[in-house]
């Protein structure tokens, strides 16, 4: 994961490796619905709300604040409206299946 954040420039030069780790605590938040292979009750969930509360303390308490590639920022846009999307209609799905043949 580390690897693939650093090749498309999610890692700046200047991050301590605590800041680092809290980035990597959020992708790995970001992909807890991809860890169950049963459906993910999306209108339950408190994922949203837990990558907020990290994506604040990375910014306020660690003191880190780079914005993502660009690239990266619209595929965090697309995943974050359909995440809200399907919170809002209440769907259960699992993303797991869904998505299997391309992982």
């Amino acid at each position: 994961m580390t690897a693939a954040l650093t090749d498309i420039g999610f890692f700046s030069q200047q991050i301590i490796p605590e800041q680092k780790q809290a980035i990597i605590h959020m992708v790995q938040l970001a992909c807890e619905l991809l860890q169950q292979n049963a459906p993910f009750d999306f209108g339950n969930s408190t994922l949203a709300q837990r990558l907020r509360d990290a994506g604040t303390a990375i910014s306020m308490q660690q003191n880190y604040w780079h914005s993502p590639p660009a690239d990266a920022l619209f595929l965090h846009r697309k995943i974050g409206g359909l995440y809200l999307l399907a919170a809002r209609l209440g769907a259960k799905v699992n993303v797991r299946q869904q998505l299997q043949s391309w992982l």
